[in-house]
């Protein structure tokens, strides 16, 4: 998550002022945090909001000015909902970022759960071991949520084999934490190779997919941001510009995250049939 929030900071053009962490560590329930001599200049009044480049959601607020002879910044813990959490000697402090890490990662996570499952998906191979006791399997690869294609190789030759899978939520037994495959029927008692399909998930995406999260995330914060600004006039330069021409970044950034999506799922379709071919010939 730590990568993603930053890349989606550097897609934003978020590049708050920063300063770095001198306790160590900074507890999650200290409410003094100590910087360098260099940073105070950063923390002249009370009301700065805080995150830290760490990976966490803690978003802090500061309530005074720095203390110039002791380097501390006297803060409140965990607002916004999140939670105080502990910081180690030298992470990053991002001082009044244009999105709050808690805002991101809500981003991430509205994108990986509901955006690009079940348009797309994140393919990768793993293997079961023959077995002629039962036709449950429990696969060691987490995720798996559909089966492209299971095979055996038998004598040169590759014979495609029926599969199917449940998944893990319903499963609904600890011997199979990452659902179970069902396999009635195999050639012979050699290995069965399986080309699945994952849904995505933070800790399995591939390169293609963690650009399409990060697209679609910084679409949303935009498109977020945007339309806070967006309604009846309230200051003189909203009165400025209308209404319906306040939303634009936004609507274009997600447009292209929806045209990448499209895309990626037809190349997925492809390399799929693509494999199956030089397998099976068909």
């Amino acid at each position: 998550m730590e990568g993603l929030i930053r890349r989606v900071r550097r897609a934003t053009k978020d590049r708050p002022a920063r300063a770095w962490v001198a306790d160590n560590p900074l507890t999650a329930t200290a409410t003094d945090l100590t910087v360098g001599a260099g940073d105070i200049g950063n923390f002249k009044e009370a009301g700065k909001e805080l995150c830290f480049d760490d990976g966490t959601d803690e978003l802090v607020i500061t309530t005074g000015a720095a203390d110039s002879t002791t380097n501390k910044i006297t803060m409140v813990r965990g607002q916004d909902g999140t939670a105080g959490t502990e910081h180690i000697l030298a992470t990053a402090v991002l001082i009044k970022p244009r999105f709050t890490n808690a805002e991101i990662i809500d981003a991430i996570s509205t994108v990986i759960d509901n955006l690009l499952w079940p348009k797309i998906w994140v393919p990768a191979e793993t293997t079961l071991a023959y077995q002629s006791t039962n036709d449950y399997f429990s696969p060691t690869l987490p995720g798996i949520d559909e089966i492209g294609l299971a095979y055996q190789l038998v004598s040169g030759g590759f014979y495609k084999i029926a599969a199917e899978v449940v998944r893990a939520p319903f499963a609904d037994d600890a011997n199979f934490p990452n659902g179970a495959i069902i396999i009635s029927s195999t050639v012979d008692s050699s290995t069965i190779y399986l080309s699945v399909h994952l849904r995505p998930a933070v800790d399995n995406l591939d390169i293609e997919a963690e650009n399409l999260t990060v697209a679609g995330a910084s679409a949303l914060l935009v498109e977020a941001e945007e339309m806070a600004h967006v309604g009846g006039a309230t200051t003189a330069v909203d009165k400025t510009v209308a209404d319906g021409s306040k939303l634009r970044a936004g609507v274009v950034l997600m447009q292209r995250f929806e045209n990448m999506l499209d895309r990626r799922r037809v190349a997925l379709a492809s390399a799929e049939q693509q494999r199956r071919h030089e397998l099976l010939g068909v």
